[in-house]
């Protein structure tokens, strides 16, 4: 290696050295301003946090959010974006509170529209317990709009079928009749809906058809129980039912009442099966108190539903209040000619070109009291009337 050789090699071991050392050098350079920086982005968040926890205070606040003016504030952040290599920076600074409910009259507030979430269940429909077509027997009619039936005229009292002596007369029997009838009724509702909407919600066809088949039957009770029959109605239990006023010589306890009629139909025969009263007299009947305030019964309740001397219970408003109906359940029979259906056509009136769709809700049933004298209707109250 000759001398030239020995010159080159030293002068770029210096050139070497020498870039190491000025790469060392900004490195520190580097590390310093990122402690500063570190530093002054500490002093923003400490600066922005006292304006928003004072906001009432500052008089430089305006509503809907935190304003910074040309302050020391400000000029930290000027250093700033001079540091991140960002010449502008604006000398007003506006941050603005994020709200999820919107304002219409502050034009200032910005905000997240949230979204109501809607329940999918329908409410304010009323349902009883156990209704009166619940418990009476029913009877399917494929055919026919009428129902013919016999009953038996009441047999005469103190008869006497002793055949008195050998080759006397003996007893004539009494086998008195009435034929009666029971109409079929037609009980129908409709109401029309769009098929976009009916698509749109699918809920909403089961739901329509709970609401319209709880009404119906609401309806068909209240008929049950005290419909006049005209106008192509039912004749109800109630116009049917035989008066009974209790016995005594004071007026007895509502209760009491209802136990003479039980105790009447048992002697006539007639198992007594059923007690059908207004919701008003139940709560007369059990909150009756002796002379010390106490409850004369506990609880009325059983694990069979509602009781009353050991006899079921339906309470219904349809019954007059001061009344109650004391019955053999066997004594009146609803006929299912056509039970409760619903039925939906798009070719109902001029529903084809308007995309709409009718639901109609039907039943057609009539009722038969075929023993008028094992139906009771019991007066609880003196002078009530139906």
């Amino acid at each position: 290696m000759d001398e030239d050789e020995v010159i080159e090699i030293a002068s770029s071991v210096k050139a070497i050295s020498t870039g190491v050392q000025t790469m060392q050098t900004e490195l520190a350079t580097v590390k310093t301003h990122g402690t500063e920086l570190d530093g002054r982005m500490k002093e923003l968040e400490q600066v922005v946090a006292e304006r928003v926890s004072s906001r009432g205070a500052d008089p430089r606040y305006r509503p809907g959010g935190v304003s910074l003016m040309k302050d020391a504030p400000t000029e930290q952040l000027q250093r700033l974006a001079a540091v991140r290599g960002r010449t502008a920076f604006s000398s007003q600074l506006r941050l603005k509170d994020i709200v999820t409910s919107l304002d219409p009259n502050n034009p200032t507030q910005t905000g997240y529209p949230v979204g109501a979430v809607r329940d999918p269940n329908l409410y304010g429909l009323a349902q009883r317990e156990r209704t009166l077509v619940d418990v009476l027997p029913h009877v399917p009619m494929r055919v026919g709009n009428r129902m013919e039936y016999v009953t038996l005229t009441p047999a005469q009292g103190g008869a006497n079928y002793f055949q008195q002596a050998e080759g006397h007369l003996k007893a004539e029997g009494d086998f008195g009749s009435v034929l009666s009838e029971a109409g079929i009724a037609t009980i129908a509702v409709w109401q029309r809906f769009s098929r976009q909407l009916l698509a749109d919600v699918p809920a909403l066809g089961a739901q329509v058809d709970h609401v319209f088949r709880t009404r119906l039957l609401d309806f068909i009770e209240r008929h049950l129980v005290r419909g006049d029959g005209t106008n192509g109605g039912i004749l109800g239990i109630v116009p049917q039912a035989t008066p009974f006023t209790p016995t005594g010589t004071r007026s007895p306890h509502m209760a009491d009442a209802v136990a003479q009629a039980l105790t009447a139909l048992r002697i006539a025969g007639w198992p007594a099966g059923l007690v059908v009263m207004h919701p008003h007299d139940w709560l007369t009947i059990t909150t009756a108190r002796d002379s010390q305030g106490r409850y004369l019964v506990a609880d009325w309740r059983t694990a069979n539903g509602l009781q009353l001397w050991g006899v079921p219970v339906v309470l219904t408003s349809s019954v007059p209040i001061g009344h109650a109906l004391v019955m053999d359940p066997q004594a009146a029979t609803i006929l299912d000619r056509e039970q409760v259906s619903v039925s939906i056509s798009n070719e109902d009136q001029d529903n084809f070109i308007k995309n709409l769709a009718t639901v109609l809700v039907e039943a057609r049933l009539g009722l038969m009291v075929t023993n008028p004298s094992a139906v009771l209707l019991v007066s609880l109250s003196p002078g009530t009337t139906t």
